[in-house]
């Protein structure tokens, strides 16, 4: 079950991972295990809560509020570039220009990012992305919420993805 030996700090990408894998894969409609702990349905359901027992938000409650507010009217999930290390997925959206979802890592998400395989991810991210993308710029939201505005996709190579799983637009 996705989460259950992650860190906090990182299961917050991990959601955005685990749910945007499914959704280029064809499932339809997704459903959180649960909002707040209940420990009487065992560990995981204290793990993957989105609130911790005080009622808190955990990191991975904001990205799952990012994630479904981005991708709210979205039609249609098309994977552009799937491995174990690295996915890259296309959302169009009802009433808005298209947002592409993108990470790259070690692997499954309880492991550490492998340098090597993360960097030959991040060198296709401008191939993938580029004809699309070309000269535009570009808004790149991490899963965190942070927000950084990229000018070139092509200079920006090891940037995008560099903090974790992030939503990608054109402006």
């Amino acid at each position: 079950m996705l989460g259950l030996n992650v860190p906090v700090s990182r299961y917050s990408g991990s959601v955005v991972v685990g749910q945007n894998t499914a959704l280029a894969s064809g499932v339809e409609v997704l459903f959180w295990s649960t909002y707040q702990p209940t420990p009487e349905w065992g560990t995981a359901f204290i793990n993957t809560a989105l609130v911790d027992v005080r009622g808190r938000r955990k990191p991975a409650y904001d990205s799952y509020k990012l994630m479904t507010a981005t991708l709210a009217d979205a039609t249609r999930a098309e994977s552009l570039f799937g491995s174990e290390r690295a996915r890259v997925v296309r959302f169009t959206r009802r009433n808005r220009p298209p947002v592409y979802v993108a990470w790259a890592d070690g692997g499954a998400a309880d492991r550490v990012p492998a340098p090597a395989a993360r960097a030959g991810a991040l060198e296709r991210l401008p191939a993938l992305l580029g004809g699309t993308l070309q000269g535009r710029t570009l808004e790149v939201t991490w899963y965190d919420g942070t927000v950084e505005t990229v000018r070139d996709l092509q200079a920006e190579a090891a940037g995008p993805l560099r903090k974790g799983p992030a939503f990608i637009e054109a402006r």
